[in-house]
């Protein structure tokens, strides 16, 4: 079961982008199914509405819809990095709390002496629509950049994990940076010495109240996720495939048969749940990276690349190395 979901403000922002687009939607995607007042609405809902959108209008919508998401948009979390120190802590904060907003795709913060990144990996398929999904993620990015250190965003570089897109020239209306197409990850990079850049709202005391918020949402977050959830978050964020019941109960703080009940309460077992996560793991780095098979199965956790043949053979009827040029089962 997945359980993952956005924030219904993001949602809302394809509603209206249908509305003023002259799109009209079916009744079941103008009231998505969840209780008044609820901010988060099941990712599945926001799958059907982009693939109706994608159907009636340009490839652009993602780039359209997320430049119309402003700051002030992300709730706590946009007042929080409105009103950061710098670049550093608004990014910091992004990747900390973004989970508040939205499940379905990990943004990490990264940095070294020369280079800072910020990196968007999928935690769930999203399906044909994800170019469209993907730059409106990098639209938004984006926009936060620019908010917090004005012009000098333009000197970032953003990194696709797909070939250019047939409406890749408006990239730079939207973008107005570097873009490089067909790369092995997702990631905007810039120069490090932008995170020392002081955002003109630095408010110590409204990020201190807005973080507080923040913990609290991610603590009700925490507490509503299913079991089964919270198992493919950990060995996603960790990547750690090798992961043992006994680790998972002990990083969740439960027992390892209260672990295993919940799982059944679920229809799902901790042995299948770790199995479909290498599946789906392998698959993105045969078909979305150049890294060679001994590399993909050691991240894997295989000790020997004979055993991951065996296991992919019996996930999918031939070798990784058929799968990755696209050749038929054996």
């Amino acid at each position: 079961m997945d359980t993952s979901g956005i924030s219904s403000c993001y949602y809302n922002h394809y509603l209206r982008y249908a509305e003023e687009e002259g799109i009209e939607l079916d009744e079941k995607l103008l009231a998505p199914g969840f209780e008044a007042g609820e901010s988060q609405v099941p990712f599945s809902q926001l799958l059907r509405l982009i693939d109706l959108l994608r159907h009636r209008r340009s490839g652009a919508l993602g780039l359209e819809v997320g430049a119309s998401i402003a700051v002030s948009s992300h709730g706590s979390l946009g007042a929080a990095i409105s009103h950061s120190r710098d670049l550093d802590q608004c990014l910091s904060l992004v990747a900390e709390y973004h989970r508040t907003r939205t499940q379905i795709v990990d943004i990490r913060f990264e940095k070294d002496d020369e280079l800072a990144r910020i990196r968007l990996t999928p935690k769930t398929s999203w399906g044909d629509s994800e170019v469209s999904i993907y730059d409106s993620f990098y639209m938004v990015m984006f926009n936060i950049l620019r908010f917090a250190i004005g012009k000098k965003a333009e000197q970032c570089v953003l990194e696709y994990p797909y070939p250019a897109p047939e409406w890749h020239d408006v990239y730079l209306e939207h973008i107005p940076a570097r873009h490089v197409f067909d790369q092995p990850v997702a990631q905007l990079t810039f120069p490090a010495s932008f995170l020392e850049i002081p955002c003109i709202g630095s408010d110590p005391a409204y990020v201190r109240v807005a973080t507080e918020q923040l913990q609290s949402q991610m603590s009700r977050l925490h507490q509503d996720q299913s079991m089964s959830f919270k198992i493919r978050d950990l060995v996603k964020s960790t990547k750690n495939f090798k992961l043992s019941l006994e680790e998972a109960a002990n990083t969740l703080a439960i027992s390892k048969s209260t672990l295993i009940r919940k799982l059944h309460q679920e229809g799902e077992t901790f042995k299948s749940l770790v199995e479909e996560m290498k599946k789906d793991y392998a698959t993105y780095m045969l078909k979305k990276t150049p890294y060679k098979i001994d590399v993909v199965s050691m991240q894997l956790g295989y000790d020997e690349v004979a055993n991951f043949n065996r296991a992919f053979k019996r996930w999918f009827n031939c070798t990784p190395g058929r799968f990755r040029k696209g050749q038929p089962s054996l």
